[in-house]
């Protein structure tokens, strides 16, 4: 829970009790994507987006976040690389991408969407009910006013993916 409390301190924003999510949530939540990825490594070779470009971050879905996203951004690097913010309608329009938020709009189409993206080494983060027991990598949950992870270790590994084992521990394993 310490951790929890850390990325929130970190964001500069702390959550009020609610019954949904809130705007100030998904402020959190824009934060958390760029922490979150402090942690990850992709396997080599790099992403076609690693190779002196920028770090593809995309949406696939109804984006939660606004404009938030692209604000945050424009003054924030990840893994040393600006990061370009892309947005996807669906499983078929899917194109190549680092970490890769699936909104909770997506979750009838959940299984198209991992299985365009099993072959890639794309990091999957999701925000709903399940989403890591169905094979996302990394599901942020909300623990009344603190936001914590469940991860699927197994769907990571089958990409490539490497969590960082400080990660891993303050995480509930799927």
């Amino acid at each position: 829970m310490r951790f929890h409390r850390h990325f929130l301190l970190a964001a500069g924003v702390s959550l009020a009790p609610a019954q949904g999510p809130s705007a100030t949530e998904y402020s959190a939540k824009v934060v958390l994507l760029e922490r979150i990825s402090r942690f990850v490594e992709w396997p080599a070779p790099p992403q076609p987006s690693e190779r002196g470009g920028p770090f593809i971050l995309a949406v696939v879905g109804r984006s939660p976040f606004g404009d938030e996203l692209e604000a945050y951004f424009l003054t924030h690097k990840v893994k040393g690389r600006a990061v370009s913010v892309k947005y996807f309608r669906g499983p078929k329009d899917l194109g190549p991408c680092d970490l890769l938020f699936i909104s909770s709009s997506e979750e009838a189409r959940l299984p198209d969407i991992l299985q365009q993206v099993a072959k890639r080494p794309t990091l999957t983060v999701g925000d709903s009910d399940g989403y890591a027991a169905r094979g996302v990598m990394v599901n942020i949950i909300r623990d009344q006013a603190h936001l914590g992870f469940e991860v699927n270790l197994s769907a990571a590994k089958a990409a490539g993916i490497q969590l960082a084992s400080s990660f891993l521990q303050v995480a509930k394993k799927r």
